[in-house]
């Protein structure tokens, strides 16, 4: 369920394919004064107004973009929507996934944008220009057939990620990953019931002039900006659920001593995932020191939720 509160909500149905999704707007017609719904493949929508949105919008077809108003001061409830976590920041808002991003950028070069269709609850992602070269999510992990040399000859052969979000590296037996463009980071230091927060997470948005970043597996974890430090948490980007506290530096620790929820005595440290440190030391400097990457390029993002 999808809780909408702010007076203009952009996002998609949760389910793409074969999935039949029921979302009724009927409880809630007097919180919403307009609704635009576009189709799949994302070449035509319909509009709505109050007196129209019972018969038009009792059941919406799967992988289904949306754009809704409501009425100010209203709030509305709606089971079987997907929507990202608002933070609003200088005109830009952050998401759960990222927009796009540029697949083996040294080689392919290939841009994947994201879609209207969803596969198993998570969005679909098609290389720019094409109208059939996809990553989908398989329940398990994002995969996808790419160009690869089989001889002298280029071939498409299905390549796989191992995670939840789409801009992981791609592999496959006997050939070289394919990486992405995504900047990441990589933490360590977890045990106990928390050893799974430990590895790699993925740039997925923005929020107060710093990159978010996602935990690559499925745990839905997730490492943002806040006012005044990073922070770690199960709920972004509002600084409720369970959470603990980092420092200033992006490249710093999280502990439990800078404040948390249900992380008592834990303590990780960040590193950025483009740097291996041990390139980074020398004869004279022992400690290893992390350099700082990350491009100043401005990230996309894609509008989920969003007050004006």
């Amino acid at each position: 369920m999808a809780n909408l509160n702010k007076l203009f909500t952009l996002g998609w149905q949760s389910a793409y394919g074969d999935d039949d999704i029921d979302i009724n707007f009927s409880s809630n017609s007097t919180s919403i004064k307009k609704i635009v719904v576009a189709n799949p493949t994302g070449n035509g929508f319909i509009t709505s107004v109050p007196g129209e949105i019972l018969q038009q919008f009792e059941n919406f077809e799967s992988g289904t973009g949306y754009y809704i108003q409501l009425n100010s001061g209203q709030s509305a409830n709606v089971q079987n929507i997907v929507n990202g976590t608002a933070g609003g920041d200088e005109g830009r808002v952050t998401t759960l996934y990222p927009s796009s991003f540029v697949l083996d950028p040294v080689g392919l070069n290939e841009e994947y944008l994201m879609t209207t269709k969803f596969e198993n609850g998570r969005p679909v992602y098609r290389k720019s220009g094409s109208t059939n070269q996809e990553l989908s999510f398989n329940g398990t992990e994002y995969v996808g057939d790419l160009p690869m040399m089989d001889g002298n000859t280029l071939v498409n052969r299905e390549f796989k990620n191992g995670s939840c979000l789409p801009n992981a590296p791609y592999s496959r037996t006997g050939q070289s990953d394919y990486v992405t463009d995504s900047h990441f980071v990589e933490i360590s230091g977890f045990d106990g019931d928390k050893a799974n927060l430990n590895g790699s997470y993925y740039e997925v948005g923005h929020i107060h002039g710093e990159k978010t970043y996602r935990h690559s597996g499925c745990v839905d974890w997730y490492y943002y900006k806040s006012a005044n430090q990073w922070v770690l948490t199960d709920t972004p980007y509002n600084g409720t659920g369970c959470y603990i506290n980092g420092v200033v530096d992006k490249f710093g620790c999280v502990d439990a001593s800078n404040g948390h929820n249900c992380f008592s005595g834990q303590r990780a440290c960040v590193f950025d995932g483009d740097v291996d440190p041990r390139s980074l030391t020398t004869e004279s400097d022992t400690e290893l020191k992390l350099l700082r990457t990350e491009s100043a390029t401005e990230v996309r993002v894609l509008i989920t939720e969003f007050e004006l």
